[in-house]
C-alpha cells in the first residue's frame, strides 16, 4: 500500500498551487522541466509553512517528494533575496545530506528548479574529498557536513564566514546523520551559524537523533507527520 507521504494531494494542482504560492520561474520549472501535474501532500502542507519563513520538522519518507518539500522554499527564498538585493550572496542556502549519492540526486533536483533562473542562482554539489576550486562559491550549496567544514576551514581567510551568508539550512535525511558518523560536524557547525536563519530538518523518522539536531538547529519548528 502506498503511504500517506507518496500520495497526491487530488485537491490541487501545481499550477493552482503556484499561482498561490510560487515564483513563476519555480511554477514553469516544476510544470515543464519536471513534468509534474499535482503535488504530494508532503509538499502541498510542507511547502506554505516553509514558504511563511517558519523553521520545520517533517517526518517524510523517500518517494514522499520531500526533496520538492524543502527544494521550493530554498529557491523562492534565494530568488526574493535576489528581487530585493539585485544580487545573489554565496552561500546563502545549504542543504546536508549524509551520502554521495544523496548529493548528486537533490542537486540535480534544485538545478531543474534553477531552469528559469540560471542567470540569478547557482547550485553547486561539493562531494568529500573534493576541493572547491571556483572563486565564487555558488548560492546554494548540497554537500556533507564534514565536506562543509572542510570547506569552511579552506576558506577561512578568504571567506565570508557562513555566520553572515547563511539564510536557509536544510537537513534531509536527519536520522542517518549521526549514524553515518557526522555528530561532531554537526556540533561544530552550530558554532558557525548566525543568530537566526531558516531551518527544515526532514527525516523518516523522529529518533533520538533527530531530537537532538531539532535541538540545536531549529527554532519553535512546525512538526510535519504525514503517515
Amino acid at each position: 500500500s502506498a503511504s500517506m507521504g507518496s500520495i497526491l494531494d487530488e485537491s490541487t494542482t501545481w499550477v493552482e498551487f503556484g499561482k498561490r504560492h510560487l515564483d513563476r520561474r519555480i511554477s514553469k520549472a516544476i510544470t515543464s522541466t519536471l513534468g509534474l501535474e499535482r503535488p504530494t501532500l508532503v509538499q502541498s502542507q510542507g511547502i506554505p509553512v516553509a514558504l511563511a519563513g517558519k523553521d520545520l520538522l517533517c517526518r517524510a519518507r523517500t518517494g514522499s517528494g520531500k526533496t520538492l518539500c524543502y527544494g521550493v522554499p530554498l529557491v523562492q527564498r534565494m530568488l526574493k533575496e535576489v528581487d530585493a538585493n539585485g544580487s545573489s550572496t554565496p552561500l546563502s542556502g545549504v542543504v546536508l545530506v549524509p551520502t554521495k549519492e544523496l548529493i548528486v540526486q537533490v542537486h540535480g533536483v534544485v538545478s531543474s528548479l534553477l531552469t528559469f533562473a540560471f542567470d540569478v542562482l547557482t547550485v553547486e554539489p561539493l562531494l568529500s574529498g573534493q576541493k572547491y576550486m571556483k572563486a565564487e562559491l555558488p548560492t546554494m550549496l548540497v554537500t556533507t557536513p564534514s565536506s562543509l567544514m572542510a570547506l569552511l576551514k579552506q576558506r577561512q581567510k578568504s571567506m565570508v564566514p557562513l555566520a553572515k551568508t547563511l539564510k536557509v539550512l536544510i537537513i534531509d535525511e536527519a536520522d542517518l546523520m549521526f549514524s553515518f558518523g557526522y555528530e561532531g560536524d554537526m556540533r561544530a557547525l552550530c558554532g558557525c551559524m548566525p543568530t537566526t536563519y531558516q531551518a527544515m530538518l526532514v527525516s523518516a523518522t523522529l529518533s533520538e537523533e533527530v531530537e537532538q539536531l531539532k535541538g540545536l538547529m531549529l527554532h519553535k519548528p512546525v512538526t510535519l507527520k504525514l503517515e
